[in-house]
């Protein structure tokens, strides 16, 4: 075949879907000189045909092209074909054209000279920035529970598996030449090795951001790993072949930010986003929030290291507003408690301040985060394991910093019933953390109204009940008063229950007064009530009930009250042998 028919004859036969044609033709040595000769033609001709709309998409029509491309990054000269697939990739947006693309890059990076780092650099982030600009999953996508199964159904998720797989598979050679354990030779440029592994490292902690991040990758024990899952697992386990330990792993991030000074031989600068924080962060869920195997993480780093370091890259997780990355921090932390003793965090360690932000983090979840039930109930249930790792000083230090920084009432209950039980265990066990002067701190913030009688006890009710809790917990437990807790109870009684029971009555007369008005309507007598009014679009019957609730919860309330009341006065005029209390829980 003359040179003046072959490139005409290859598009003819593409037009007409001749594919085996075209692969006979390449494959004959007598056309090798050609196709070396007119390679950029040939990729220009075979990249026009997988944009045309014309184009019938088969599986021997995507072999045929992979191919073509293939035999020209092998033969032809390697800087030329590069700079022609690097401008295809930016006119490739599905992800069944970009993996055409993946083997003829591989084939042509691994004919260049090993000195040629910034160059393997430069293509790494032209893969890298295709992948990461993939679409996510629509935001109304379902994140509770069982329903993130669906999310492996979503057309966007698959094609995103699709080009991760295909990713990985990309990397497995480089990994491999550049590995920590491949045999050395004197003939090897250490100098260039160490810059091409830093260079490996950079981008495939860039392939754990966006989208793989966004990603469902937990999975129970006793199920089956998606295949997004296990290809994360492979892309960790191609990072832990070039970087012995993930802890240094920072060092290179900082080092492509720009916070360290790189060398004139490492100067990548092509204006493409370096790697940031929240990769570490990824890598992290997947070591000890998924308790991923891996030889990355030396043994000689004590437990506290590990724990306050990793925990900075789990609230970056935390603050990402992305449902699914907040689920990985959440991961995180709770696989991170499992490798820490209970009361092995010293007083000392409250002086990195990753603990008040992570509690931060988590009443920023739990009250107006991701819109997750589930999240939300795990990032509660975070708190009590948590402080479970503190020494007692330093779980009174930190409750004593979020308690005057709470302002949702279920979580203030919550860290009030923490604040009792503290208490018990150091009245059990005759520790002074939380007793005497320690206790000061705690009790005029607890027992006192937010509004005074205007309190909307409705609204407040969990932060009520646990703050009469913990004081008919008191008047029983500690009748020889060895907390020192009775000198606050003249301000328990003036600030506390006093206005509560105040408010009691104007809550309990005001819906009586709407349960009367409901009852007129029931009877056909035209009412005009304000709260009616202002009430959400419900039945008559389900205004009923919401009325109905609210009177018991504040007949239970009353109930609780009085019980206190007389604890109290049995306190002040009785001899210290109170009959312990029916309602008292065993565990106090």
């Amino acid at each position: 075949m003359s040179a003046d028919l072959f490139l005409p004859n290859i598009s003819r036969w593409l037009e007409l879907g001749q594919y085996q044609q075209i692969k006979n033709i390449i494959l004959d040595r007598t056309h090798t000189p050609k196709v070396r000769e007119h390679g950029m033609d040939i990729i220009l001709g075979v990249c026009n045909h997988l944009n045309s709309e014309k184009t019938v998409w088969s599986p021997e029509m995507e072999e045929c092209c992979e191919f073509s491309l293939l035999m020209v990054a092998q033969l032809s000269n390697p800087k030329e074909v590069l700079i022609a697939l690097q401008e295809q990739v930016a006119e490739f947006g599905s992800s069944s054209k970009f993996k055409i693309l993946l083997l003829p890059f591989q084939a042509v990076l691994l004919r260049l000279p090993d000195k040629q780092s910034n160059i393997l650099n430069m293509v790494l982030e032209t893969i890298g920035e295709h992948v990461s600009s993939l679409p996510l999953p629509s935001p109304g996508q379902c994140f509770e529970g069982k329903d993130r199964i669906l999310l492996d159904t979503d057309p966007k998720v698959q094609c995103i598996s699709d080009i991760y797989e295909a990713l990985a598979e990309f990397y497995a050679p480089f990994v491999k030449q550049m590995s920590l354990n491949r045999v050395q030779t004197k003939l090897d440029d250490q100098t260039c090795l160490r810059e091409r592994r830093r260079v490996l490292k950079k981008n495939l902690l860039k392939t754990m951001e966006q989208p793989l991040i966004c990603m469902d990758l937990h999975f129970a024990e006793g199920k089956s790993p998606s295949l997004l899952r296990r290809i994360a697992e492979k892309l960790v386990h191609h990072l832990s072949c070039v970087c012995g330990d993930f802890f240094s792993l920072p060092e290179i991030v900082h080092h492509f930010q720009g916070k360290y000074k790189c060398p004139s031989s490492s100067s990548f600068d092509d204006g493409s986003p370096p790697p940031t924080l929240k990769s570490l962060g990824m890598i992290f869920y997947l070591v000890y929030g998924e308790q991923l195997s891996c030889l990355s993480v030396p043994s000689v780093y004590s437990q506290q290291f590990i724990f306050h370091t990793v925990l900075q890259y789990a609230d970056l997780l935390l603050r990402s507003g992305e449902p699914l990355v907040v689920h990985k921090g959440l991961i995180l932390i709770q696989g991170l408690l499992k490798h820490v003793g209970d009361s092995s965090l010293s007083m000392d360690c409250l002086d990195h301040p990753i603990h008040f932000q992570i509690f931060q983090s988590l009443i920023w979840l739990a009250v107006s985060g991701v819109n997750s039930r589930e999240f939300k109930a795990l990032s509660v249930e975070l708190w009590r394991p948590y402080l479970d790792k503190l020494h007692l000083a330093a779980r009174h230090h930190l409750l004593n910093s979020l308690l005057p920084t709470l302002e949702h009432p279920g979580l203030r209950g919550l860290v009030i019933n923490i604040v009792k039980d503290q208490i018990a265990l150091c009245l059990d066990k005759d520790l002074p953390y939380f007793l005497h002067d320690r206790l000061d701190a705690y009790l005029p913030l607890i027992w006192k109204l937010p509004q005074d009688v205007e309190t909307d006890l409705l609204e407040h009710m969990d932060s009520i009940m646990s703050a009469l809790n913990l004081a008919r917990f008191l008047l029983l437990r500690d009748r020889p008063n060895v907390s020192g807790f009775a000198k606050h109870l003249p301000l328990f009684e003036v600030q506390f229950t006093e206005p509560l029971a105040r408010a009691l009555k104007l809550s309990r007369a005001h819906y009586e007064h709407y349960e009367s008005e409901l009852s007129k309507i029931g009877s056909g007598v035209v009412a005009i009530c304000s709260v009616l009014l202002s009430m959400p679009e419900m039945s008559l019957e389900q205004r009923k009930s919401v009325i109905t609730s609210a009177i018991n919860s504040f007949d239970l309330l009353e109930s609780v009250l009085a019980r206190v009341v007389e604890c109290l006065h049995s306190f002040s005029g009785s001899p210290p042998t109170c009959e312990r209390d029916p309602l008292e829980t065993t565990d106090n």
